[in-house]
């Protein structure tokens, strides 16, 4: 049977091919007219996925725990936030960088308790209260989660500046339809990359549910836990030095 691409299948990705075939006319579009912003932003979107941070960590978590629905559901909470200070940087919004940058340290504090809390929770958490997050998880909470964690990070962007610089769009600045294409290129890279990298981790999960779920949530609730400890330790030397 044919498969209906629609937006709403799409973001609720009821079937996962549904975000493969979507991914394909776009990256095919762009290819045919061989837009360089476009494909600058595909390649850093792809560095900005790598899972080398605790909201990587969380999505991975939420993959191998609740399925690809939930983990593609984190990132599109985790790509708003990082739409969101991209945009910051890319129009040149000088005023909100400076103030994001302000508050930086105060947001990490927040950040930091709220990885010591999630982190605690998933290394202490019992097989009984495994099962009860898998009845409650609901697609809400996996972007509202996501989106508000990344957001208490503001060096994100400083990040995206260098960014910029690296890829030598600081002539792009302010530009809107440079700018928009570059944040369509990084949109497009990292849920290129989550939904390869979702589609492994859903194999795993079907093949050792049983036998590793616990283990791979108390490990990843460590990792987030050091995390958070981690984090609010700059924050505190952030707030001091500033």
């Amino acid at each position: 049977s044919s498969l209906k691409l629609t937006w709403n299948n799409f973001f609720l990705v009821k079937n996962p091919d549904v975000c493969r075939d979507f991914l394909f006319v776009l990256v095919y579009t762009q290819f045919i007219f061989m837009d360089i912003i476009f494909w600058k932003g595909v390649f850093m979107g792809i560095l900005i996925a790598l899972p080398t941070g605790p909201v990587s960590f969380l999505i991975i978590r939420r993959m191998y725990l609740f399925g690809i629905r939930s983990g593609m559901y984190s990132v599109y909470g985790s790509m708003v936030s990082d739409a969101f200070y991209a945009a910051v940087v890319g129009f040149g919004l000088s005023k909100i960088h400076h103030f994001l940058i302000t508050i930086s340290g105060y947001a990490q504090i927040i950040a930091g308790i709220a990885l010591l809390y999630i982190g605690h929770r998933a290394a202490k958490e019992t097989q009984e209260e495994l099962e009860q997050d898998l009845k409650q998880n609901h697609p809400i909470q996996d972007v509202v989660s996501i989106s508000f964690l990344n957001l208490l990070n503001p060096t994100l962007v400083l990040s995206f500046g260098a960014i910029f610089l690296v890829l030598g769009m600081g002539s792009s600045v302010g530009n809107p339809q440079l700018i928009t294409t570059f944040l369509i290129g990084i949109s497009t890279g990292t849920l290129l990359f989550w939904y390869l990298f979702g589609r492994w981790i859903d194999r795993m999960r079907q093949q050792d549910r049983s036998h590793m779920i616990g283990k791979v949530n108390k490990v990843i609730g460590v990792i987030l836990f050091a995390a958070g400890i981690i984090l609010l330790l700059l924050a505190m030397v952030r707030i001091i030095f500033n």
